[in-house]
Order: C-alpha cells, then sequence, then structure tokens
C-alpha cells in the first residue's frame, strides 16, 4: 500500500513542527502503515537547496518537485543523494531538491519548490537499497544532453532522479573606453531539465534517464547526472517485480499536465518521472519539466498514492508539446497459493483455496501446459486474507496447473497446486 503525506505552501497540519527548515521531513497526521508499505513526504522548504530524510523504519526508494503553475522558477535538481563510505545493511538516501530563479542580476537562489519523498517501510531491513549514478557525455549539435544510470543486476529499479550541473560565473570586462577593465562576473545559461524518467528495457535491463533539452552547438560533459535507486529483497534473495505506467498529455497547451496510474492487484508506486516529448529534429526546445510527483486522493494529505503526475511549461518561447508522466510501481507483497479443495470437479466447482495476502484484485490462472492461460476472479474470505474461493470456469476436461495472478506478474510456486476438470 502507498501512503502519501504532502505539505503545501502553508502547511498548516505541521506549521507549529517548523516545517519550513531546511533538512526537514515532515509526517503528517497518524495513518496505520502495514509492515511493507511505501509512503510519501513532501515540504516546501527555503533556501537554494534542501533534502528530506526517512523517517524512522523507513526508507527513501524515490521522490518528486513541484513547481506551481506559471511559475517563473526552474527545476534543477530532485535525486536521491548516493552512499559515501561502507555501505550499511539498513541504509537509505536522503531525497534532494533544488531550484533557481534566473535574473538580469545573476541567480535570485529563493526557492520555490515542494520536494516529496517517496518512502518504505521497512523496520527489518528485509530490502537493500543502492544509488548508482552517471554523467552525461559530450555530444554533437542537435541532440540533447543525455545521462543514463543503470541499476545493479540482482536489484530492481525502485525510482531515480536528475541534477543539472551548476551554473557557472565568469568574469567579464566593465564598459568604458580606455578605462581600466573591470570585473564582474556574470552567470552563463542555466541548464534545464526535460526529461527525467525510467526505462525497462526488452532484455529487462533497467535504466534511470535525465536529459536536458537539445544543444544547438557541440556541448560539454557532465551537464547533468542520473540517479537510479535499486532495491531487493535480501530475505526471499529476489528482485521485487517491477511495470512502468506512462501516460502522455494531448498536444497544446502552455502549461501540459499527465497523470500516470497506480496498478491494480497489490502493486505500490515507489518512483514517479517526467519527459517532455521531443519536438520535430532542429528546432528549439522551448518547454522543461516543472513537476513530477505523487498524486493522493482529493483533500487527502496522508493517504494512498493513485499515480504520478507530470507537468511542463514554456520557457522564453510558446511552442505546443506534450508531457509523459511514468509511474514505477513494485510488487513488493505477493501473493502465493498453497493448497486448494477439492482438487477435482466440473465446471462451475467452487475451489477453495489457501495462500497468503489474496485480496478482490488477485486472480487464478488455470494453466494446462499449452502456453495459453484462462484467468478467473478470486473471491476472498471477509474475514481472512489467507483464503478465497473461485469457480471453476469453462474449461475442457483436463488437469491444470493453478497459480495466482497480481496484475500480469503470477505468484511465487511454493507447492505446486493442480486441479482436474472432470466431464
Amino acid at each position: 500500500m502507498v501512503v502519501c503525506c504532502w505539505i503545501s505552501s502553508v502547511p498548516r497540519s505541521c506549521s507549529s513542527q517548523r516545517s519550513y527548515l531546511r533538512g526537514y521531513s515532515c509526517s503528517c497526521g497518524a495513518v496505520h502503515r502495514p509492515r511493507r508499505s511505501v509512503s510519501s513526504t513532501g515540504a516546501t522548504l527555503l533556501g537554494s537547496g534542501h533534502g528530506l530524510s526517512p523517517d524512522p523504519s523507513y526508507k527513501i526508494v524515490g521522490g518528486g518537485a513541484q513547481l506551481q503553475s506559471g511559475s517563473d522558477h526552474i527545476l534543477v535538481a530532485s535525486y536521491p543523494l548516493p552512499e559515501s563510505g561502507s555501505p550499511l545493511p539498513n541504509w537509505s538516501p536522503n531525497w534532494l531538491a533544488t531550484d533557481l530563479r534566473p535574473s538580469s542580476t545573476g541567480l535570485d537562489l529563493r526557492t520555490a519548490v515542494t520536494a516529496y519523498s517517496l518512502q518504505l517501510k521497512d523496520p527489518d531491513s528485509r530490502y537493500r537499497i543502492v544509488v548508482t549514478e552517471a554523467s552525461s557525455k559530450q555530444g554533437d549539435a542537435t541532440t540533447r544532453p543525455c545521462a543514463d544510470a543503470v541499476v545493479p543486476a540482482g536489484f530492481t529499479l525502485a525510482g531515480g532522479g536528475c541534477k543539472l550541473k551548476s551554473p557557472r560565473s565568469e568574469p567579464s570586462l566593465g564598459s568604458g573606453a580606455r578605462s581600466r577593465p573591470k570585473k564582474a562576473l556574470r552567470s552563463l545559461p542555466t541548464p534545464l531539465l526535460v526529461g527525467s524518467y525510467p526505462i525497462m528495457e526488452a532484455s529487462g535491463n533497467q535504466h534511470w534517464v535525465c536529459e536536458a533539452p537539445r544543444q544547438q552547438q557541440q556541448y560539454e560533459g557532465d551537464i547533468i547526472t542520473a540517479y537510479a535507486v535499486g532495491i531487493k529483497d535480501v530475505i526471499d534473495n529476489i528482485a521485487p517485480p517491477m511495470r512502468i505506467v506512462k501516460s502522455t498529455s494531448p498536444t497544446g497547451g502552455s502549461h501540459p499536465t499527465a497523470t500516470a496510474d497506480l496498478l491494480s492487484g497489490g502493486f505500490a508506486i515507489s518512483g514517479c518521472g517526467a519527459r517532455v516529448e521531443p519536438a520535430a529534429r532542429n528546432r528549439t526546445e522551448p518547454r522543461l519539466v516543472t513537476a513530477m510527483f505523487p498524486n493522493t486522493p482529493s483533500g487527502s494529505t496522508d493517504g494512498s498514492a493513485t499515480g504520478c503526475q507530470a507537468g511542463a511549461s514554456d520557457y522564453g518561447a510558446s511552442a505546443p508539446g506534450n508531457v509523459s508522466a511514468y509511474a514505477i510501481n513494485l510488487l513488493l507483497d505477493r501473493a502465493a497459493l498453497g493448497h486448494a479443495h477439492p482438487d477435482h470437479g466440473g465446471v462451475g466447482t467452487a475451489i477453495i483455496l489457501n495462500g497468503t495476502r489474496f485480496s478482490p484484485d488477485t486472480k487464478v490462472a488455470f494453466d494446462s501446459g499449452s502456453g495459453a492461460l484462462i484467468v478467473a476472479p478470486m473471491l476472498p474470505f471477509p474475514d481472512s486474507v489467507h483464503q478465497a474461493t473461485v469457480t471453476v470456469p469453462g474449461l475442457s476436461s483436463g488437469t491444470y496447473r493453478l497459480n495466482v495472478m497480481q496484475g500480469d506478474v503470477p505468484g511465487p510456486v511454493q507447492v505446486p497446486v493442480q486441479f482436474t476438470v472432470t466431464p
């Protein structure tokens, strides 16, 4: 289950807890959190940069940031801080976010961003968290500077983020003929963020990708750095199943938004991403990412996450375009089938199932071995998550292997369970 806590720019419920202090992570209200749950926390903070720390017994697995629509600030960082020194079994990253406001007199470092962290409750240190990073390379004109952080083998991508290179300042000469040059600092152009999103290849490799706008000339390396959060179940020695949901906004409008949803079947959102979809080749890209954060039910400051929202905005010029939202869905609490009774019967027979963590979203697959699965809904017992019933659908006579399905993910097979359909 995903439980989200966010704080608006005037956090009434947390104002007494000094939620504006740098590095403060506020958890609003009292809410029951199951042993394996993910929550999100947010805080609007003052200063050029700030971070969110995990709550006790929690680990940060993802996060995000949001600028209000129409803000003249730009988002320059939203990422997990990698571990330093020897890794500890219960280590968790902090989440950092930074924005700035370019101005004619330099960089205005007052912040306007709301930062979010997605946190996994793990008091028993069941999960190991790692953060990998990679920076962009040199590139040619008309291409986007791109960084690609890869999750280590044996881990699942849970979240990720990006950090743009800090704008440099260089001396400039004062004006006036024959006058002695005066040194003044002028800021070089600030890179913009146009992509911070997950990728899962057909081969199974999982990445977090970060992009800056397409350049008009050859560009240097290290413009942008990508960070990927990996997660592994060290007790069962498995990488949790993961699915990526992507949704793209319609084209048009100055401030497009999109929302990627939570999957049914026991999944929990652990990471949010966004990407401004590329414009036609050889065209400038006047849009930038302004938001990628978890949604909560309307009016709730602490509840289950329902999706990830992405936003983009024009910068310097107006042009049609769209933005895509990404939601990483992790399957942490997996249902497993242990026993079925009876083990034979005709079509319409009610089978009583025993196992772990059944829910209304869990289904039963009948596998004849031909490669085609027949899936039927199950009905959990109202007073137990360990028992459910399923009615044998219209099947040909024969023996079928049974398994539970959460979304498109089959449950782990602890003991083979079979059912014979009789004429």
